[in-house]
């Protein structure tokens, strides 16, 4: 299924007229295969069941054994550990935003 869909998206795109190429840029060509996520189905965007009991069974087992190693270093990891996360998201949202900014600047 993956390869037709890629097919059909590389077929479109020979199909188009020179007029289209010398228009657009190269990124505004490919960039919507990209953004329709053609690569989806075999990505394995889904996690099962089976998947879902293993991971938080093996996290659950990793705590444990931070826990048993030393638990005063187990407590500043989970007090540093969420400070961390919090700071990496505000920082991962400001460079999407910037980032989104830079490519919509290069769509122009």
């Amino acid at each position: 299924m993956l390869s037709r869909v890629r097919n059909d998206v590389y077929g479109h795109i020979q199909n188009l007229p020179m007029t289209y190429f010398s228009r657009e840029k190269a990124g505004h060509i490919i960039s919507p295969a990209h953004e329709r996520r053609v690569d989806a189905p075999g990505r394995g965007d889904r996690v099962s069941p089976r998947a879902s009991c293993a991971n938080g069974f093996m996290t659950l087992t990793g705590v444990l054994v931070v826990l048993l190693v030393s638990w005063k270093l187990s407590i500043l990891t989970f007090v540093v550990l969420p400070v961390n996360l919090v700071l990496v998201e505000l920082i991962g949202r400001k460079l999407k935003k910037r980032s989104y900014r830079t490519q919509e600047g290069w769509r122009r």
